[in-house]
């Protein structure tokens, strides 16, 4: 059936924060599987700007359904890999010639995603991975972020999504998490009791769908190190960017939106953005809140 002229909006969603943006697209990606004619914009309502889906369903509950049952039968391969990240780069670059033969990109997609085979660490021999890792390389178990995308997978179903997506986020599900909320973050200092001593909470199919959004943010070789798309150095500090946009666009389209130039500079020429169908951008610090764990600071117009 032909849903073009359809309309979802994820009145869930806010664009100002960075796990509710990377869920959008993430929903977007999987919807596109199912719906090529999947196309995504923003608007303004309720005080936030909400992402709008376009031409992927006759109506919310129709689009959940389907949403829900390709998400549940992805390919979970990239996860099996290795539950840490990163790990040995000759396996990971096993690991990507085996995805370039494939006949569906997504691993391969993924996999370049994660990290840059040709950027090693001499000590250790793994390759220079994504800023978006942002949990340890492996915890007391050995598993790293991969081990829990493949669990936040398992466990994510539709009621995780509906919470998600048409929702206020409640934070009702238990981790893992990626720490790309930065609700995630509770410094001693501003806390009643201590946070180490107090679950975290965290919205499980944000987390999902958020995975899903990773292939749009690349991972390339930048002399001994590696850049992921999105991220910039500004005045010593390490700072994701992304915009927000009117007009409806595809996932290639926004591909190409989320690596403009622009984003990385220290004050982005908003009339030039604005020109391109951008109406505002947005920025949050990434900071190591300690040795093994890093968060990101609530966002701010940039």
């Amino acid at each position: 059936m032909n849903h073009v002229n359809s309309r979802v909006p994820l009145t869930g969603i806010d664009a100002s924060n960075p796990l509710a943006f990377l869920a959008a697209l993430g929903t977007l990606v999987v919807a596109s599987r199912f719906a090529p004619a999947a196309r995504m914009k923003w608007e303004t309502g309720s005080g936030r700007l909400f992402p709008v889906l376009l031409g992927v369903a006759e109506n919310s509950e129709t689009f959940l359904d389907a949403l829900t049952q390709e998400l549940q039968s992805l390919p979970t391969a990239v996860f099996d890999v290795n539950p840490r990240l990163p790990f040995d780069a000759d396996s990971f670059r096993a690991f990507l010639l085996q995805a370039a033969m494939a006949a569906d990109p997504r691993d391969a997609a993924f996999g370049c995603a994660l990290g840059s085979e040709v950027c090693r660490d001499d000590k250790s021999g793994t390759f220079r991975d994504t800023a978006f890792r942002m949990v340890r390389s492996g915890d007391s178990g050995g598993n790293g972020l991969l081990a829990y995308a493949k669990k936040i997978r398992e466990t994510t179903d539709a009621t995780c999504l509906r919470r998600t997506l048409f929702m206020q986020w409640d934070y009702a599900d238990a981790p893992p998490e990626f720490r790309w909320d930065p609700a995630g973050d509770r410094p001693y200092a501003l806390g009643w009791r201590d946070p180490s001593k107090t679950a975290t909470r965290t919205m499980l199919g944000a987390n999902s769908l958020a995975l899903e959004a990773l292939p749009l943010f690349p991972v390339v070789p930048e002399g001994s190190r590696v850049r992921t798309t999105g991220f910039s150095r500004i005045e010593k500090q390490v700072f994701f960017t992304w915009p927000v946009w009117s007009f409806p666009a595809a996932v290639d389209v926004i591909r190409s939106l989320l690596a403009m130039s622009q984003l990385s500079e220290k004050t982005p020429d908003r009339a030039a953005m604005a020109e391109q169908g951008i109406f505002e951008v947005y920025r949050c610090r990434r900071f190591a809140s300690s040795q093994y764990y890093s968060n990101f600071s609530p966002a701010e117009p940039a």
